[in-house]
């Protein structure tokens, strides 16, 4: 298994209700799940917990037979670092690295490569596969437009072949041809390099490309926030 999850329950500080509570998921190795709810239905607080960006809920997550919850912070940065891919509904690039920097860095932090850097050459096809402009590479980040920005951030998550990969919302900023373009690259590499791929969107035009589709309010008894 990639992913288990047991007795998961979790409560943002202050709170009245918990926004998660999940008796029992998982997810096997290499699979690519599509999970699909609306808006403040807890989608980003999920994934946050499976990356070990959030911490704080009770129960077991466990990520390629490790225990995140009983992983200190810094544990769980070398873990997602090592072994997870992840696009951020938010980004998080570098405003002032340009595009080739910023996926480098990710490629920085991983100490699973057996060598420091990915070539420049792979970055560059990677990049070229999702349709970024060669004239694009060299700027910084904060001068991207936003669809431009999101390619990169998939690209990063994309760079160290991760052995999980989580994507929040990582089409809502493409228009549809780049959206189609980026959906057939990712299940193109998810199937090649055996990913399990988590894959969390309000978008239901885009379940076809997935043979497992789930509903967060079917594993969800907490419904959210």
């Amino acid at each position: 298994m990639s992913v288990i999850l047991n007795n998961l329950c979790f409560s943002y500080p202050g709170a009245d209700t918990a926004t998660l509570e999940i008796d029992h998921w998982q997810v096997d190795s290499g699979d690519a799940v599509f999970l699909q709810g609306q808006s403040g239905a807890g989608k980003s607080t999920l994934l946050n917990l499976i990356s070990g960006v959030l911490s704080g809920a009770t129960g077991e997550i466990s990520v390629l037979g490790q225990r995140l919850d009983a992983m200190s912070g810094s544990q769980r940065d070398r873990f997602r670092a090592n072994h997870i891919g992840y696009v951020f509904q938010q980004f998080n690039l570098v405003p002032y690295l340009d595009a080739l920097d910023n996926i480098r860095l990710a490629n920085r932090f991983s100490s699973r490569q057996q060598s420091p850097e990915r070539p420049v050459s792979e970055i560059q096809a990677l990049l070229d596969d999702l349709q970024l402009s060669e004239a694009d590479w060299s700027k910084p980040a904060s001068r991207l437009s936003i669809g431009q920005q999101q390619r990169v951030a998939i690209a990063r998550a994309l760079v160290n072949q991760p052995e999980v990969l989580i994507a929040d919302e990582p089409t809502s900023s493409l228009d549809q041809e780049n959206r189609d373009n980026f959906m057939q690259v990712l299940m193109e590499r998810v199937g090649r390099d055996r990913i399990t791929l988590i894959f969390v969107s309000h978008d239901r035009t885009l379940e076809h490309h997935f043979k497992r589709v789930e509903r967060l309010s079917d594993i969800n008894r907490a419904g959210g926030r």
